[in-house]
């Protein structure tokens, strides 16, 4: 959660209709009017209390003179979720939203485009609560409106695949997320041409969805087909040729480019800085980016220097209880931890956490970050039991029905899980201070106390054995498929070198000690299957491993339903909606185990 980027999201902010604006226009209204528009400028420019101000002194003159039920205060109860979504506050922004989408269903019906842009704007705070599912939902009913309404060969049809393209690729779904752009692309190109800033914006996000594929030199390809048309059309001083220097940034700094990452982020930053000021929300982005590479070049003091920068202007333009803000927190506690400077890592780690919980809950991968980060210093600072009992949270925030959060030596079961990575951090990690006899816990320390810690590692990576098989049969993406790879191999390594260790120390009989062995055999296995999975992941060794085209697209769907599937049970609201997602989510599994 180091980096953060541009993603060009659709979001539709004023009526498009004059319905929206006929309604009992009168002198009465004429100052509220003015408040509005100068709350929606406060807002455009990040001055979030000031729009705030502007907006609440004008409802009150609409609900005077209009009434609660009017098209004008449902207009300024949009601006307040806006206002609201801007500041992170998304629970108010949903709120607002809500209530002026009741009124606008009321006074306009389904059918109107007003109503899609509400839901559009709905899909887009549940985006950013990483609710992707919710967000489909409310992205897909604005597309059926506007379908309906506008037909298929429109800008606003366009954005709309655009957004759901963005929830894909939000979702690690890389080829959906391509599917939709290329659909919005293709609109685009057709209504408007080679040289339009919507059209800059489909090869933006297109190059974006490459990038988190692994397949930089497209992405670059992308990104610089963005730029092109946005310097011809907007100039060299723009906010949106910033964004494209932004994310090529961000490509080569994946890359491991750092030189030309930080030629890139210097070049957004100026830009920035020309157009904006020093006190903008795309400056501290910048400061924030240039950090990251200074850090991973391992000159801390100066990735500390743009950090503090960063940080000190989203607290002043967005306040404490901001993502940006935790993500700055938690940056710089990364740095400390480099420097070895461990209090002061813990010190903003938990600064970190508090934002995140408060904002997100208990049940979010931002929290899993942070508990894995304080976790790791703690285990540096040679403070195990810390170090587990916050590696067990982080395990409790990843699992929607595991809530041990003070049990060290509790195993969860496997299932319903919010994310595989950050399961696949705290899991071995646990098991690795269990396994160490180096690592001191009281209570322990003789050989049969260590027999016993060597039970409990043993038992954490079965359940990472668990995790891998599930995840195995929901991943569809080639990158996906050689990350997983690569920790599988590590953690198949460290079980079975474990079973060896607990098989040379049993004193309870032969057969106990055979059993040990034939599970270090197991785990050798297993290490070798995911080394070649990794090496086959992609579809022409695949092909050449003898593999057919048809297998593999066989193979590829399912993965996509299984992940569906998951997602879409976790998120039933009734238990017999959840049984049907269960029994479609159990025959797509047996499909996949007698693909191979």
């Amino acid at each position: 959660m180091k980096n953060l980027l541009f993603i060009s999201f659709t979001f539709i902010n004023l009526f498009t209709f004059q319905t929206a604006f006929s309604q009992d226009i009168t002198a009465d209204t004429t100052l509220a009017n003015q408040y509005y528009l100068k709350a929606d400028n406060f807002r455009k420019t990040f001055k979030l209390d000031s729009a705030l101000f502007y907006s609440e002194k004008a409802q009150p003159i609409y609900i005077k003179h209009l009434g609660e039920n009017s098209l004008k205060n449902a207009k300024i109860l949009h601006l307040l979720g806006l206002v609201y979504k801007n500041k992170s506050e998304y629970n108010k922004a949903l709120d607002y939203y809500f209530k002026s989408l009741k009124i606008r269903l009321e006074l306009l019906g389904k059918k109107n485009i007003d109503v899609a842009s509400s839901y559009n704007n709905i899909g887009t705070v549940y985006a950013m609560k990483s609710e992707y599912y919710k967000s489909f939902d409310y992205y897909y009913k604005s597309l059926e409106i506007k379908l309906e309404l506008l037909g298929e060969k429109h800008s606003d049809v366009a954005a709309a695949y655009n957004n759901i393209g963005n929830i894909y690729y939000y979702n690690s779904e890389y080829d959906k997320a391509l599917e939709y752009h290329f659909k919005s692309l293709k609109i685009r190109l057709e209504i408007l041409g080679e040289k339009h800033p919507d059209v800059a914006a489909s090869y933006n996000n297109i190059g974006l969805v490459y990038e988190n594929k692994s397949e930089y030199d497209k992405a670059l390809e992308y990104q610089f087909k963005s730029l092109e048309i946005r310097l011809e059309l907007l100039g060299e001083k723009n906010n949106e040729v910033a964004n494209s220097y932004n994310n090529i940034g961000n490509v080569y700094w994946k890359k491991l480019e750092y030189d030309k990452a930080l030629e890139y982020y210097f070049e957004s930053l100026e830009i920035y800085l020309e157009q904006f000021g020093a006190i903008n929300n795309s400056v501290a982005m910048s400061y924030n980016n240039i950090g990251n590479i200074y850090d991973a070049k391992s000159e801390y003091d100066k990735a500390l220097e743009y950090y503090f920068e960063s940080l000190e202007i989203y607290l002043e333009l967005l306040g404490e209880k901001n993502t940006d803000v935790a993500t700055i927190y938690n940056n710089i506690g990364n740095v400390y931890e480099q420097k070895s400077e461990y209090d002061k890592a813990l010190e903003y780690h938990f600064r970190s956490l508090e934002i995140k919980l408060e904002l997100f809950g208990q049940k979010h991968t931002y929290v899993a970050t942070s508990y894995t980060n304080i976790g790791y210093v703690y285990n540096k600072k040679y403070e195990y039991y810390k170090a587990l009992k916050y590696y067990q949270k982080n395990v409790a925030s990843c699992l929607y029905n595991f809530n041990d959060t003070t049990n060290i030596y509790s195993v969860p079961e496997i299932k319903d899980y919010l994310d595989w990575n950050f399961l696949l951090q705290a899991l071995p990690a646990k098991a690795k201070i269990f396994a160490d006899s180096s690592k001191k816990l009281s209570g322990f320390q003789n050989p049969k106390g260590m027999e016993q810690r060597q039970k409990i590692a043993l038992r954490h990576y079965q359940a990472c054995d668990t995790l891998i098989t599930k995840v195995r049969k929901e991943i569809s993406t080639q990158s996906d498929k050689i990350a997983l790879g690569e920790k599988a191999s590590e953690v198949y390594k460290e079980a079975a070198d474990l079973c060896l260790d607990l098989a040379t120390v049993v004193r309870t009989g032969r057969d106990l000690s055979l059993q040990r062995k034939h599970n270090a055999f197991y785990f050798s296995e297993r290490n070798k299957s995911s080394v070649l999975l990794e090496a086959l992941a992609g579809s022409d060794a695949l092909k050449f491993a003898g593999i057919s085209q048809n297998l593999l697209d066989k193979e590829h769907d399912l993965s996509i339903d299984i992940a569906n599937y998951i997602n879409l049970k976790n998120n039933s609201e009734t238990d017999s909606i959840r049984g049907v997602w269960e029994s479609r989510l159990f025959n797509a599994n047996r499909s996949y185990d007698s693909l191979y």
